[in-house]
């Protein structure tokens, strides 16, 4: 089967995460902005209605990326055998390496093998999938649950997801690629009550000393 395999050189000056520092769909807190039978119904729903657009919310989901990374991101930048993709920096956040279970890298990698070949991972009429049109995917899954759903609101939920099974915050922001701890904090806050926000858990590395 076809893969593709990340440059060395590319992932030198990436902090990589713990190869357990992943999102679990099937482990969501009850207090979740996005509970567990919704996430189930969307991707459901979207597997059966286009396995493309199912690929790019699951991908949301699991990675955290914002809806430009989603867009830009390259199929060179994903190696599926290794069940991990690089999320290259831009302007406001930071390059990553992302895990994900091997259960969606074999799904991953059967879109990959079956969709025409493409520079990016999510093409579009332009070469790749317009913002645009992503917005309009996650307005129509919104409709589903009856919430609105955007990539902000997924980050917000992955952050929550992550603080609750216990990540220290340097970890979290890694994973969301935020250049400041304080970003990270602001983003578990907009959906965690402040008596739950433990703040030792904030800077627990040295390297946020500087961030």
């Amino acid at each position: 089967m076809w893969k593709t395999k990340l440059k060395e050189e590319e992932i030198i000056p990436t902090i990589l995460l713990p190869q357990n520092l992943t999102i679990e769909l099937d482990q969501i807190d009850i207090g979740s902005p996005i509970s567990k039978n919704e996430i189930d119904l969307i991707l459901s729903n979207l597997r059966r209605k286009k396995f493309a657009h199912y690929i790019m919310v699951k991908f949301l989901f699991l990675t955290g990326a914002t809806l430009s990374e989603l867009t830009n991101l390259r199929i060179a930048n994903v190696t599926t055998n290794k069940s991990r993709c690089l999320i290259v920096p831009n302007e406001k956040l930071k390059q990553r390496v992302i895990h994900f279970d091997e259960g969606f890298a074999k799904e991953l990698d059967r879109y990959i093998f079956n969709y025409p070949k493409n520079e990016f991972l999510f093409p579009g009429r332009n070469g790749k999938c317009s913002l645009r049109s992503l917005q309009k995917i996650l307005k129509e899954v919104g409709n589903w649950i009856s919430k609105e759903i955007n990539g902000n609101q997924i980050r917000d939920f992955i952050a929550h997801h992550l603080y609750q099974r216990g990540f220290p915050i340097w970890e979290i922001q890694e994973f969301l690629g935020h250049r400041s701890a304080l970003s990270t904090k602001e983003r578990i806050q907009t959906v965690l009550p402040t008596v739950e926000f433990d703040p030792l858990r904030l800077f627990t590395s040295p390297e946020n000393k500087a961030a």
